[in-house]
């Protein structure tokens, strides 16, 4: 929630993630299968308002090959998304204008990105978004913390200008043709598991033939 103008304005924006959760504990970790299925009951049930669906990304560990997986993933298992979501790039609080820029045609480049048009599913464009460097608090610096607060504040102030500006929230029961299903993925056999099945069904006939000609 923030405030503007004395008037309060809610947002609600589901981060997109978990995917490839990597909590240190292997045994807390939860599957892909079941963020998915955390996330439809979220969009059926509990939240049906939705500004926008989040990818966020840390421009100082880059995008790495996980990160493009789940962006395809929910390409592919939520196309209806595209009209809502957007790119969010944090960590940019020592990057102007024209290095963010940078980042982004540079991801945007990416082979995997090219191929599957991941551009394009980002309808709400790209922003970005920084805090202090920790770094500030063992070793201060004037000019550098001048410098993060006036690109932070200037970053923030772009994302919550166009999230006020928005009207549209995203409702799943304005869809009622949309089926959230974990989508079937036909299993392709090979030519020897095709001969394995057309035998059996051959000896099974021949078995049942048999059988009846032993009554006769």
């Amino acid at each position: 929630m923030t405030k503007h103008q004395e008037n309060a304005h809610f947002f609600t924006i589901v981060d997109t993630p978990g995917l490839f959760d990597c909590v240190r504990e292997a045994d807390k970790r939860i599957s892909n299968g079941k963020v998915q299925e955390l996330l439809n009951e979220c969009i059926t049930k509990d939240i049906t308002h939705i500004h926008a669906f989040a990818f966020v990304f840390s421009i100082s560990s880059g995008m790495n090959q996980e990160d493009i997986q789940s962006m395809i993933f929910f390409q592919t298992n939520y196309p209806e998304f595209k009209k809502f979501s957007m790119l969010i790039v944090s960590h940019c609080e020592e990057k102007n204008a024209e290095e963010r820029n940078n980042v982004i045609k540079e991801l945007f480049q990416h082979p995997a990105v090219v191929k599957c048009k991941l551009r394009e599913y980002f309808g709400l464009g790209v922003f970005f978004t920084g805090s202090f460097r920790s770094e500030l608090r063992n070793d201060p610096n004037l000019h550098a913390a001048t410098n993060q607060i006036t690109n932070i504040l200037k970053m923030r102030e772009q994302l919550l200008d166009f999230l006020v500006s928005r009207e549209e929230t995203y409702n799943i029961h304005r869809e009622p043709r949309t089926v959230l299903v974990p989508k079937v993925v036909l299993r392709r056999f090979s030519i020897n598991t095709i001969f394995m099945i057309i035998m059996a069904v051959i000896f099974a006939f021949l078995a049942i033939i048999f059988a009846l000609l032993a009554k006769c």
